[in-house]
C-alpha cells in the first residue's frame, strides 16, 4: 500500500481502496487523497435536496469561511418547529477535524430552505469532505382548546409577546367562550399548557372565570407568563372544572386589608349572590405568620342576601404579641357547606 504522501497517477489507484469507504484519488498537487466521501442524510420529515462544500466571504467578519451549502425540504403537512443537524468535517486523509451542530427554526409544510453550515477553525486548505446528518426534528404542537357540555370554546388564538414602548405583554391565549348550559355558571377553571418551538412544555397555567350567565359569551385572556422571543409557539387548553350557581351561590368580589390604629388587621370587602334564591354566606379569614403557619381566624355570617345583590363585610383580627401576619386566606361558604 502506498503512503498518502507518495505521488501516483490516476491509473495506479487500487480499485479496492475506492470501494472501501474512502474517497481516494489524486489532489491537485498529485498527493493521494483518502478523504471520506461527502454525504448528507435527512429523515422522515426532512429531505436533503442538495449539498456541496463551499468557501464564502463572511459579511460580518470579512473572513473566508468554509462549510456546507445544503438544501432541505419539509416533506410533511405540519410545521417543523426546529431541525438539528450535525456536520463532521474531514481532512484529506479522512481524519475528523471538527463537528458542528446547526439548528434551523420554523419550516412550513412543503417549503425548502438553503443553509450554510460553516467550520469555526479550519479553512478550505484543510477541509476536504464532510458528513451531514439530521439529528432531530420537532413539530410545533397543534394549538387546541377543548370545552365541555356546559361551556363551549368558540374560537381561540395565540397573541404574541410585545415589548415596544409603553406596551409590554407576555404570550397570551385569547378565547371566546359561551355558557351552553341552562343555568348560571359560577366558576370555570381552565388549564393551559404552553409549548415552545421544540414542542417542549414551556409553561402551565390555571385560570378562573366567574359568573357566566346562561347563553352568554365572553372573551377570556390567559397569560402564559412567558415574554421571551419564540418562548411560546403552541398550546393546549382544557376546562378542568365547572361549578354552577346552585352549588356556589355567593362569590367574593373585593377585599382590602389594612391595619387600624389599634394594631388590628381590618379586612373589608364585598360578596355577590349570583344564584336565583335568597341565601346566607359564611366568610372565614385565616391568618398566617412568616412561617406560613395559621395563627388564628375570624368568621362573619351574612344573612338573607338577595339574588344578584352585593353585600359588604368587615372582619377584624388582632394578632398575639410577637406574631407577625404574612398573609390572609378568605373562604366563602354557602349554607350546608
Amino acid at each position: 500500500m502506498l503512503d498518502s504522501k507518495q505521488k501516483i497517477t490516476a491509473n495506479e489507484i487500487n480499485p479496492q481502496d475506492e470501494a472501501s469507504g474512502a474517497k481516494q484519488g489524486v489532489d491537485s498537487s498529485g498527493t493521494i487523497s483518502k478523504a471520506l466521501a461527502s454525504s448528507a442524510t435527512g429523515d422522515d420529515k426532512i429531505t436533503i435536496t442538495s449539498h456541496s462544500l463551499s468557501t464564502k466571504m463572511d459579511r460580518i467578519n470579512g473572513k473566508m469561511m468554509t462549510g456546507v451549502d445544503v438544501g432541505i425540504k419539509n416533506v410533511t403537512d405540519k410545521i417543523i418547529g426546529s431541525a438539528l443537524f450535525m456536520v463532521t468535517f474531514y481532512d484529506i486523509e479522512g481524519n475528523a477535524l471538527e463537528v458542528v451542530e446547526y439548528k434551523t427554526l420554523e419550516l412550513l409544510p412543503g417549503t425548502t430552505r438553503n443553509l450554510q453550515i460553516t467550520t469555526k477553525n479550519f479553512g478550505a486548505d484543510k477541509i476536504k469532505s464532510y458528513q451531514l446528518r439530521t439529528v432531530k426534528t420537532n413539530f410545533i404542537p397543534k394549538s387546541t382548546a377543548t370545552g365541555n357540555n356546559k361551556v363551549a370554546i368558540l374560537k381561540h388564538r395565540l397573541l404574541e409577546a410585545t415589548d415596544e414602548g409603553n406596551i409590554q405583554r407576555n404570550f397570551e391565549i385569547e378565547l371566546a367562550v359561551k355558557n351552553i348550559s341552562g343555568s348560571t355558571v359560577a366558576t370555570v377553571e381552565f388549564e393551559a399548557i404552553f409549548y415552545d418551538i421544540d414542542g417542549r412544555v414551556a409553561s402551565m397555567v390555571k385560570h378562573n372565570e366567574l359568573e357566566l350567565g346562561p347563553g352568554l359569551s365572553r372573551a377570556v385572556i390567559i397569560d402564559s407568563r412567558i415574554s421571551e422571543i419564540d418562548g411560546a409557539k403552541g398550546y393546549d387548553v382544557k376546562i378542568t372544572k365547572v361549578i354552577t350557581a346552585d352549588i356556589e351561590r355567593v362569590q367574593l368580589r373585593k377585599q382590602i386589608i389594612t391595619t387600624t390604629p389599634a394594631g388590628e388587621k381590618e379586612i373589608s370587602g364585598t360578596v355577590k349572590n349570583i344564584s336565583e334564591v335568597k341565601t346566607d354566606a359564611t366568610i372565614e379569614a385565616i391568618f398566617y405568620n412568616l412561617e406560613d403557619k395559621s395563627i388564628g381566624n375570624e368568621i362573619v355570617v351574612l344573612k338573607d342576601i338577595e339574588p344578584g345583590a352585593i353585600n359588604q363585610f368587615k372582619i377584624f383580627f388582632k394578632p398575639k404579641e410577637g406574631d407577625i401576619i404574612k398573609s390572609c386566606l378568605l373562604r366563602v361558604s354557602n349554607p350546608g357547606e
